[in-house]
């Protein structure tokens, strides 16, 4: 499964997050991604699957939270 997914980079972190979505991926607390031109971050640990890809599954609420929007949509504060 493959969709627009670009790191972003913060100095809060020392690693590099793949720039493709692939499941069995392991997520940090504090690890940022842009899916689709949307910001995320991690705020539980966990192992990519289908269900919490950011945005799509059905539980990636439970993982992400939105940092900032795309534009021409409403931008979040960080």
């Amino acid at each position: 499964m493959s969709s627009t997914l670009q790191s972003i980079p913060d100095p809060r972190h020392k690693r590099t997050i793949s720039a493709s979505w692939t499941t069995r991926t392991l997520f940090e607390v504090q690890d940022r991604i842009r899916v689709d031109g949307v910001k995320y971050e991690c705020i539980l640990q966990h192992t990519a699957t289908a269900k919490n890809k950011p945005g799509q599954g059905d539980e990636w609420e439970l993982c992400w939270k939105t940092v900032a929007m795309a534009a021409g949509t409403r931008e979040l504060q960080e």
